[in-house]
């Protein structure tokens, strides 16, 4: 079984698997493979709001949720 996400390009709307699996691992460099737009530089504008800090989180459950949240991104 494959690897990695999928991601449409917002410029041309074709889908291409992103072969990594965490955030840190994304490659520098991940183009559509029909327009050549880079696929890591777009963007539609949406922001996701987490609470990570405010129910007595140590610093370390803080960072936790944040990556987490980073994941899901």
């Amino acid at each position: 079984m494959p690897t990695g996400q999928m991601r449409k390009c917002l410029h041309c709307g074709l889908e291409t698997r992103l072969e990594f699996t965490e955030f840190r691992d994304r490659h520098v460099s991940c183009t559509c493979l029909k327009c050549d737009d880079e696929l890591l530089e777009q963007s539609d504008g949406s922001i996701i709001t987490r609470d990570i800090a405010h129910q007595q989180e140590t610093v370390q459950q803080a960072l936790i949720k944040m990556d987490d949240v980073l994941q899901q991104a």
